[in-house]
């Protein structure tokens, strides 16, 4: 099974205990487990995953992938309590591990810390627009902070924003992940036009093909 980097992979055998015999570097991070500290230890101990309201332990996905022999999808709202205490939300899947006969021999979770991109979502739903400053002296300038958007999964249309013509990114916005840029001092009609733009693009690239 090929994943982004960025996620977490862990891999059990299929036995009643379910013990890990592999942890990706995601993996460990979130977790707080090194892998050579991790193999050969029952899943629930490495890998605690609960309910966020009710504080519930979420073991069903791996019994239904053991029980139905199919993907199976961790319901929202589910939280990983690391080693250290910490409790990232997470989305996750466990699949079945086969082998040459068809027969399960394991399970393999994959998982990412969602905690992010939670956290920038209103209430409604996702921010329609964004207009992010690329230079911010002492703090997290706009390159920087769509970065680290993108990689929460993030995928809001970004307008870039600077008052240095010169920088490269508002010469070609779309080269750097972002819809359109515009020059401060911002002129209230051009800044109109480049959000209609901007808008009207994502809604394009959002219609089904």
């Amino acid at each position: 099974m090929r994943v982004p980097s960025r996620w977490s992979v862990a891999r059990l055998d299929s036995l009643p205990d379910r013990r890990v015999t592999l942890l990706n570097r995601m993996a460990e991070e979130l977790t707080g487990w090194r892998t050579e500290d991790a193999v050969g230890r029952p899943l629930a101990e490495v890998l605690h995953i609960i309910d966020r309201d009710s504080r519930a332990c979420l073991a069903r996905p791996l019994i239904e992938v053991l029980e139905t022999s199919a993907i199976v999808r961790m319901a929202k709202h589910a939280l990983l309590v690391g080693k250290g205490g910490t409790e990232p939300i997470i989305a996750d899947s466990a699949a079945p591990i086969r082998d040459k006969d068809s027969r399960i021999v394991g399970v393999v979770l994959v998982f990412r810390d969602v905690t992010e991109k939670e956290r920038l979502e209103v209430e409604d739903g996702r921010f329609a627009l964004l207009i992010l400053d690329l230079t911010i002296p002492g703090g997290l300038g706009g390159r920087e902070a769509l970065r680290r958007l993108r990689q929460a999964g993030i995928d809001t249309p970004a307008i870039a924003s600077s008052g240095y013509a010169s920088n490269p990114i508002m010469a070609e916005p779309a080269a750097y992940g972002c819809t359109a840029a515009i020059t401060k001092p911002y002129d209230i009609f051009e800044l109109c036009r480049v959000i209609r733009s901007a808008t009207s693009v994502a809604t394009i690239e959002k219609l089904p093909s």
